[in-house]
């Protein structure tokens, strides 16, 4: 199989337009010190590139906006951007906000990779993501995320520390013109602080200046907690798992079996299938399963422009709901929090951190204790089916059902509640390799039920049941067509659904995809393309089209739906066609 890399940086160098899949290291070349400059103005000319999402739906109370600052990413391996953060004014705004917004702007021109994007304040990184690949001509883009549920560290002076590893010499010419700032919201009585933000957070990576570490053949990544850090009178903890893959594990949805591993010639092994887990001081307190993330130097790189793929300027963190152990948390005692990802290759990375949110009781101090009554969380490996023929072709086929379940008696001040957490997982994938492994197609499904309940301990019937239902499909075509004279063109269609429900659950005793649905966030995105190089010279035909739904019961609708062709927005249509269903 030709490797997807090799080829689209044969096209982005004919092309004069560069791309290269994320990586974590590279050489150092110089030491050239960081360019900062006087203003932030985007240049006439330049093409927004933009994800496809809500806007975000700020509160009309008074805003107070701290701006980080503005910064050139040129050579800047080993060379963060480092500013001070101090919280907006206390007459102002208060301290403690109905919503915060974090504001990450940019632009650039020139050849250059797409590039990893980490923003830490403090030691908690409150956005992951790449940057858009360049054109000639330049593009910009306008991050907006919502960071309220990050408060606890907005409160104090702190840190920010941004890291966006950049390469510029001859042949690499894009330098990257930043801009970071937030937004801070006011209460009042229409606006209060929401519930989602908690009464503490602790950042679980390493010290600066490296951070996140990087997973990679099997490791995994060990946080400590000190003795003493965790309040005793936590309530209700969470834990949320940052992750991206880079490297020989970027495009990991086309991984085989390793019988069939041929690393020389791109085909690499380890698999389709990757869990996510999360334990406690040894112990396995939960799964999730990853969904995977095309950014915009892969498969072909006109596809994601302007459009870039679901996720790829603010990767999905995985949220592990962790209240069943607080009696765990709250001993006092020292603690360690590990990250792993399974089936990874050599040569492949993941970046991985964590955020541990805690919320506490206001009305006592008295420590909260918990009587975990059942852990069932197997480690069923999935079904991999192979299918071979003489020509070489493969047709593989990975399958997975696997259920967990937690349940817990949660003791606090106000007395003993059950706490129990089934999570469901039906994944599916099939790889195809023909023509000498020169054509693939794939089909990549994850469906992930998580269903949180809660009740007085002896009164079952008072149980509020909570469903989160999150859907993912990535289906690709891939065909690399070569001549005899040494030129080539290659046609590729990826198709992304995604759909996330948040219902009410309807079962206490097992997991239903039931009841009624609260909100519901769904995207589906094609890209159909081709490019070709032939004598030095390149061409390249894409088109991209999506479609978006966010509704709220009784609140938000957000619809659109936008088309691309050659790099250019052709149309865009906002309107109020949201459904629940």
């Amino acid at each position: 199989m030709p490797q997807v890399r090799k080829l689209v940086q044969a096209f982005l160098e004919a092309s004069a337009i560069a791309s290269q899949v994320s990586s974590p290291q590279q050489p150092r070349l110089q030491n050239v010190a960081a360019i900062v400059p006087s203003n932030y103005t985007v240049p006439a000319g330049y093409t927004e590139t933009f994800e496809v999402t809500q806007p975000l739906v700020r509160p009309s109370t008074r805003k107070c906006t701290v701006d980080v600052g503005l910064h050139d990413f040129a050579y800047s391996y080993y060379e963060h951007w480092v500013a001070q953060f101090t919280p907006p004014p206390a007459a102002e705004c208060g301290t403690e906000w109905s919503f915060v917004a974090l504001n990450w702007q940019g632009y650039i021109t020139g050849r250059q990779f797409d590039r990893i994007v980490q923003i830490y304040v403090g030691e908690a990184e409150v956005l992951h993501g790449t940057t858009d690949e360049p054109s000639r001509v330049g593009i910009y883009w306008n991050v907006e995320k919502d960071v309220t549920d990050f408060s606890p560290v907005f409160k104090t002076n702190q840190t920010v520390t941004v890291i966006l590893d950049n390469i510029v010499d001859s042949t690499y010419t894009g330098v990257f013109h930043t801009h970071l700032s937030f937004d801070f919201y006011a209460t009042d009585s229409a606006n209060p602080v929401p519930s989602t933000v908690p009464d503490a957070l602790i950042a679980l990576t390493q010290p600066s200046p490296d951070f996140s570490p990087t997973l990679s053949g099997g490791k995994a990544a060990s946080f400590p907690i000190p003795a003493g850090t965790i309040p005793p009178n936590v309530v209700r903890a969470e834990l949320e798992y940052v992750v991206s893959n880079h490297a020989n594990d970027e495009f990991y949805y086309f991984n085989v079996p390793d019988s069939l591993a041929n690393p020389d010639n791109g085909v690499f092994g380890g698999g389709t299938f990757k869990e996510l887990s999360v334990a406690l001081d040894g112990t396995v307190v939960g799964v999730d399963w990853h969904e995977p993330v095309i950014y915009t130097g892969g498969m072909n790189p006109l596809l994601w422009r302007p459009i870039v793929h679901p996720g790829s300027s603010n990767v999905p963190s995985y949220r592990f709901d962790l209240t069943p152990f607080v009696g765990t948390l709250t001993d006092g005692a020292a603690h360690t929090v590990t990250l792993n990802v399974s089936n990874q290759i050599a040569g492949g990375n993941w970046f991985a951190d964590a955020h541990l949110r805690l919320w506490t009781d206001k009305s006592s101090t008295a420590r909260t204790t918990s009587a975990v009554t059942t852990t069932s969380i197997p480690s069923t490996p999935p079904k991999v089916v192979i299918a071979t023929n003489a020509a070489g072709d493969a047709n593989i086929t990975t399958t997975l059902v696997k259920e967990t379940f937690v349940n817990s008696t949660v003791t606090t001040a106000s007395g003993p509640r059950v706490v129990s957490i089934r999570k469901r997982v039906s994944f599916s994938s099939t790889v195809q390799l023909t023509q000498q492994t020169n054509v693939i197609s794939l089909s990549h499904n994850v469906l992930t039920l998580v269903q949180s309940a809660s009740f007085p301990a002896g009164n079952p019937a008072a149980a509020a049941i909570g469903l989160s239902r999150r859907k993912y499909g990535l289906d690709i075509f891939y065909g690399y067509f070569p001549a005899a004279d040494g030129s080539y063109f290659v046609n590729t269609t990826v198709a992304t659904d995604i759909e996330v429900k948040q219902k009410v659950g309807v079962d206490l005793n097992s997991i239903r995809d039931a009841g009624e649905t609260l909100a519901k966030r769904s995207t589906s995105q094609t890209g159909d393309g081709y490019f070709g190089v032939q004598g030095g010279a390149s061409v390249g035909v894409c088109t991209t089209d999506q479609s978006f739904n966010y509704a709220v019961k009784d609140g938000q609708c957000y619809h659109r739906v936008v088309s691309a062709y050659n790099r250019t927005v052709s149309s865009s249509v906002v309107d109020g066609h949201c459904s629940l269903a």
